[in-house]
Formats: structure tokens, sequence, C-alpha cells
């Protein structure tokens, strides 16, 4: 089962929002690929010990623009430019040229270090840098599309988030955002109006927080036996379903299904979770206000689509071409499962100051 979650840095969905949600993902799924704020500071850091100078200064300046000695200083960089690197290209370099080319240098690395610097620290205090090992084995996939200023990202999401939502090959990981959208969810039967999307609770994690990588290996290790044969049902439920419209005449036709798939895994995995050796000690750790619990969704294409629109993952020209696409080959209203963790992200902040993300 792979996991695709989509994002954009103005959006209601925040980054800790994003670092909470990917660690239990990456025990769950098969694959996870992020296309979002996280794989930003993952890439930089790998970029910027090679990055141009002229990036260098422009990341610098976005980065601390708050500070008014950073801004005078990331000017009279920029102003330089012309002159230094007429200065470097210089064949017979004179004293004043090295000298002013040094002094260049050191502020450009010491940028450079800063911006390294404070690149760390966020993956560290987000536990992201255990998450680095699954993206050299292929399991974590963070995609930066728009780190180059590519002019074609929405058409890119046009047709990731179309394909996601019609040919079923992933599961797409929405946000818990989804419930203040959406305010009317739980099972049919207990809704009096059709609702915009079902809620099915899974299981809770506590908080994944200070383990190591060999750790999350072993947790993802121990729990594939109980979640294999759910993760088949669910892959073989959502091509199913396709042909099945989310109307209120089939809500009946889900909640039926669902408690007759979904329910007899719950107990188990629930309990592989709890007897889980690094699980359960965080579990202990932690209060039961700090549960992370795993939420599967059903709903419509369509209202998936608007649902990034209303998060601003979307912008509205981009979301109505792909509704477009969609009902050209597909139909709007066609059912479709999704994830999401419903969590109390200040109760998160509350038990552990590594979710600070001021550097």
């Amino acid at each position: 089962m792979q996991v695709n979650c989509y994002n954009v840095g103005k959006s209601k969905v925040s980054f800790e929002s994003e670092a909470i949600s990917i660690h239990p993902t990456i025990l769950i799924a098969d694959k996870v690929m992020f296309e979002s704020a996280i794989p930003v500071f993952i890439e930089l850091r790998e970029r910027l010990p090679k990055m141009k100078d002229e990036l260098i200064i422009s990341s610098y300046k976005d980065w601390f623009q708050q500070d008014k000695e950073t801004s005078d200083w990331c000017r009279i960089m920029e102003n330089s430019l012309p002159t230094i690197k007429k200065a470097k290209n210089l064949k017979n370099k004179t004293q004043d040229n090295l000298v002013m080319i040094g002094k260049y240098n050191g502020i450009v690395n010491g940028f450079r270090k800063r911006l390294i610097d404070s690149t760390e620290l966020i993956l560290k205090n987000h536990d992201l840098l255990e998450l680095l090992p699954f993206k050299e084995q292929g399991i974590f996939d963070p995609v930066m599309s728009n780190y180059d200023g590519m002019e074609n990202q929405e058409h890119k999401y046009i047709k990731d988030i179309a394909r996601a939502l019609l040919v079923r090959e992933h599961i797409l990981l929405l946000d818990k955002v989804i419930e203040e959208i959406y305010p009317q969810t739980n099972t049919a039967s207990s809704e009096n109006e059709f609702p915009d999307f079902i809620k099915i609770p899974l299981w809770n994690f506590p908080p994944i927080k200070g383990l190591s990588y060999q750790q999350l290996k072993y947790i993802r290790e121990t729990l594939k036996p109980e979640l294999s044969l759910f993760k088949e049902v669910l892959n073989e439920l959502n091509n199913q379903t396709s042909e099945i419209l989310y109307t209120s005449e089939n809500l009946f036709v889900f909640e039926a299904m669902c408690e007759e798939m979904f329910n007899p895994f719950k107990e188990p995995v629930q309990k592989a979770i709890d007897e889980n050796l690094y699980l359960s000690k965080l579990k202990n750790q932690y209060s039961d206000k700090s549960k992370i619990n795993l939420c599967l969704g059903i709903s419509s294409l369509g209202n998936i689509v608007n649902f990034y629109e209303k998060t601003n993952i979307l912008q509205p020209y981009v979301a109505n071409e792909t509704k477009q696409l969609i009902a050209k080959l597909g139909d709007l209203d066609a059912s479709c499962f999704f994830i999401y963790y419903d969590f109390d992200i200040n109760q998160q902040k509350n038990n552990s100051d590594k979710l600070n993300f001021s550097v």
C-alpha cells in the first residue's frame, strides 16, 4: 500500500501536522510519498552545501527577512554580485581583488552555514532526520517539485491527484482539518443528513517521538503481519467501489461493507500496536489525550478535490481543471477511500518542545 500526501507551504495544513502524521504513516504503509513542505527541508539539507551563491543569498534573505540587519547585509551582497563576478573572472587578480573576494566568500559561507544549521535543527526538532534512511531504501519518497521554480507545478498536481483518484493505485493521506471543512462525519446511520464523508476510526498510536531509525524499522516489521490482510482488503475495496457512486442511496452499502470488511482487523492491529516494545513505552509516557487516531474516510472524488481547494493546496482554477479532467475520464460522484489522523495538535505541542518551529 502506497500512501500519497500533497500539500503546499501556504495551505491550511501546517508543517507540524504533517510532521506528526508522517511517522505513523511510515509505520503502516509499504511506501509513503510526501509532496509537501517536509521535502523542502530535506532537499535543502542536501542542496545547500552545493548551492550557488546567488541562491544562498536569496534563501538567506527569505528565511531571516524579519531581521533588519540581515536584510541590509543581503542587499549589500546582492549589489556586490556583479563586481564580485567580474573580479573572479580576472586572470590577473590584484591584492585588492583577492581581499574583496575573500571577504565576500566568508560572508556567503556564513550565510550557508546558518541555513544548514537551521535546516538541521528543524528536521531534528520534528524527528525527521531518523526518516532519511527510509528515503535511501525507497520507502519514503519526499518530492519537492516546486523547488526550482517549476512553472508547471499546478499541471503536475492536476495529473498526479487525478491519477491517484482515478487509477486507485495509491491511498491519499488528507489532514485532520477535513473535519472542520466537512463537519458532518461519522457513519451513515448516525447522520440525519447526507454527510460529505464517512469517518471510520481504525487505530490509535502514541506520539511517535524520540525513536531512532532502527526502532522505527523494528516497529514496521512487527506490525506487518497484522496489517498485511488489512492493506490487501483496502486496496481491493478501493478498486471495487470505484463503480459505486457516493450518494445517499448507497450509504448503507458502504456502512455494511466497512463493518464486514474492516471490523475484524481493528482489534488485532490495535493489540499489536499496544504490545509493541517501543510503542508501549511511548504510550505510558504520554496521556490518552495525546493519541494519534488513524481514521479511514470515504467520500466522492469531487469532495476530495474540494478539500484540496478549501485548504489552499489547489488554487480554484487548478481544482476546477482537476475536476474537469476527472469528469472526462470518470465520475466526480464516484466513491474513494482515504486516510487521515485525528489528534489535538496543541496537546502534541504541550507534551514536547520538539515541535517548536522557530530557528
